[in-house]
């Protein structure tokens, strides 16, 4: 399954409840603020930053599996 990029899943979360469709229109509309804005996507590039850690990491063998193909 492909994820959904984390601009995406903020704009949603950001715009829910608003009947905007991007959140430059929000903010120009004085619904939303920049910093909210900015807020919600520093929290979803985390979010996405800690799932692609998790990821990567459970691909990598562990070192004691590594040292018995030795």
């Amino acid at each position: 399954m492909r994820r959904m990029h984390y601009t995406r899943r903020a704009s949603r979360q950001f715009l829910k409840g608003t009947p905007y469709r991007t959140p430059a229109d929000a903010v120009r509309a004085g619904v939303k603020s920049l910093e909210e804005w900015a807020s919600v996507l520093g929290e979803e590039r985390m979010r996405d930053w800690l799932e692609h850690s998790a990821e990567v990491k459970s691909e990598q063998p562990s070192p004691l599996e590594s040292l018995r193909h030795s």
